[in-house]
């Protein structure tokens, strides 16, 4: 983990922090505007990398999204969200084996999550998984959420996250080998 890593605002959230609701709802504010456009989120950035235009680059837009996906997440949540290790595919697979979950249509979001041609739409299908997830109390790891988020606009690495996420999400569960 490299020290962006540990200082990234999900890395560092306390449940049980007196301010912890306040934190998340301003994360939860972003959704929709620009990053950096939003005040009460300004202490959560770990970057604000600029173009030239003073647009925001791939990097600066990828944490402004996740942040929000977090506060979504881990609104009204005495437990953390952030789960190192779990993947987008591990995180849906273990939402699918909910009985109240409805497998056709966890389906077809994976399959939109997958076929998102660009970050805009990735990050739209995201907000309905995480909504879901979060009322099944299952983590995400937020590190890869932005590292996938910041990726997707590359053909070649959003392939890579798509098979990934394909094969944690559609291989059967892991049983215990028998004793012979």
């Amino acid at each position: 983990m490299s020290d962006d890593d540990t200082r990234r605002f999900w890395n560092r959230f306390d449940p049980d922090d007196f301010e912890a609701p306040a934190k998340t709802a301003a994360l939860r504010r972003g959704a929709g505007h620009e990053p950096g456009g939003i005040p009460a989120m300004w202490d959560f950035y770990t970057t604000w990398d600029l173009t030239r235009g003073g647009n925001a680059t791939g990097r600066f837009r990828a944490e402004h999204e996740t942040l929000v996906l977090f506060g979504t997440h881990q609104q009204s949540t005495g437990a953390r969200m952030h789960q190192p290790e779990m993947d987008i595919g591990r995180a849906a697979a273990r939402l699918a084996a909910q009985d109240s979950v409805g497998k056709p249509g966890l389906d077809a979001l994976m399959n939109r999550i997958g076929g998102s041609t660009s970050q805009a739409e990735l990050v739209g299908h995201l907000r309905r998984l995480v909504a879901m997830l979060k009322n099944h109390r299952i983590g995400l790891d937020y590190d890869r959420v932005f590292t996938a988020v910041r990726a997707w606009d590359d053909p070649s690495r959003r392939d890579r996250l798509c098979r990934d996420w394909g094969r944690q999400y559609k291989r059967p569960p892991e049983t215990p080998a028998r004793e012979h």
